[in-house]
């Protein structure tokens, strides 16, 4: 029942979104074929069909929303607030990009790598998975991994080393002509 009704969204969607109104009979005929009857519907041609089309649909999003508001990752729990919280570490990681690398801390940066990595782990084994928070811990973790290198790269870590073969070559008094 749940895929038929995840099914029978989506056709709402479409049609509506797409502002095909006269495809509301055909709506009605797969609702008809999925086992989603709809008794307050006569016929497919009057409008009180529409009518209470768009009634069973806002009691079907109606159900949808309350259902999401009372799961176990919902906004009613630490499963939803945490993550929504900790976007503000990626939002501070992306205002810092536009600062000079001289400014990062590269301690800091580096805890913040290895606590991304450690919550990508947490969010991904706890039940029920959160997935919110992996998203969130993921995306941060790009951020200061960005930021790393910024710092590492300011501080010469990352530069490019000659080798004795390359040394010789241009410290070679012939090849300065």
């Amino acid at each position: 029942m749940k895929n038929k009704f995840i099914l029978f969204s989506f056709l709402i969607r479409l049609i509506f979104i797409s502002g095909l109104n006269s495809e509301i009979p055909s709506l009605l005929a797969i609702c008809s074929l999925l086992g989603l009857h709809l008794p307050t519907i006569h016929s497919h041609h009057c409008p009180s069909s529409h009518a209470a089309l768009l009634r069973y649909i806002a009691k079907s999003m109606a159900s949808a929303f309350r259902a999401f508001l009372n799961s176990p990752v919902g906004p009613k729990t630490t499963h939803f607030w945490g993550p929504i919280a900790n976007w503000g570490f990626v939002i501070a990681g992306l205002v810092d990009t536009q600062k000079p690398p001289e400014m990062i801390s590269g301690n800091m940066t580096g805890a913040m790598c290895v606590y991304s990595g450690l919550f990508m782990r947490f969010a991904w084994m706890v039940q029920p998975r959160n997935y919110l928070l992996l998203v969130c811990h993921a995306s941060n973790e790009t951020v200061q991994l960005y930021q790393l290198s910024r710092w590492a790269k300011a501080q010469g870590y990352l530069q490019k080393k000659e080798t004795d073969a390359e040394k010789l070559i241009t410290n070679n008094p012939r090849n300065q002509d």
